[in-house]
């Protein structure tokens, strides 16, 4: 009876092992599956080709139009500040239209702009989730009809911040 005892315990530790595998396989993909589903590092809902609508734009001619989305607080939008400041004033120079789009109204809006040395700028106030962004900041490239063309998410590094430029036509 004791060999059978011990080979009894043998087992159910080895299932015991085996269920707290799979309990803990099972708790790693539900938190993967929840952190992604809520802070995507892409923008998600955003696709190129898309029209976005809820956007003011008064298009006057063929040029894209560049739409920053931003929202007071976000530590990743204040690190950026440097390059939106650099795309507007290019932006400026090159008859390209920029639109900054904020949850917040439009007053704190442009206040938090003018904090981070972006004066007259065309601030719009809106519904992120309902534009597709999940995610700030997210620097939205649009053709003169609102057709999605390209998106960037998060604070962008050098290279990136190349690859806005070029596909806006700044140099």
């Amino acid at each position: 009876m004791a060999r059978g005892a011990l080979q009894m315990k043998r087992l159910m530790d080895s299932l015991n092992i085996l269920t707290n595998i799979a309990i803990i396989s099972v708790a790693v993909c539900l938190i993967y599956f929840i952190l992604h589903s809520r802070h995507p590092g892409s923008a998600n809902d955003l696709k190129t080709g898309q029209k976005i609508s809820g956007i003011s734009v008064q298009p006057s001619d063929q040029n894209p139009i560049i739409v920053v989305a931003l929202q007071e607080g976000c530590h990743f939008c204040k690190l950026s500040m440097p390059f939106y400041r650099e795309l507007v004033k290019s932006a400026g120079d090159n008859q390209k239209h920029m639109i900054f789009v904020f949850p917040q109204t439009v007053e704190t809006a442009r206040e938090y702009l003018a904090t981070n040395g972006i004066d007259d700028a065309d601030v719009q106030q809106k519904n992120l989730t309902k534009l597709g962004v999940r995610a700030t900041p997210t620097l939205m490239l649009l053709d003169h009809s609102g057709i999605l063309k390209n998106y960037w998410v998060g604070a962008l590094d050098a290279e990136r911040q190349k690859e806005v430029k070029s596909a806006i036509h700044l140099h």
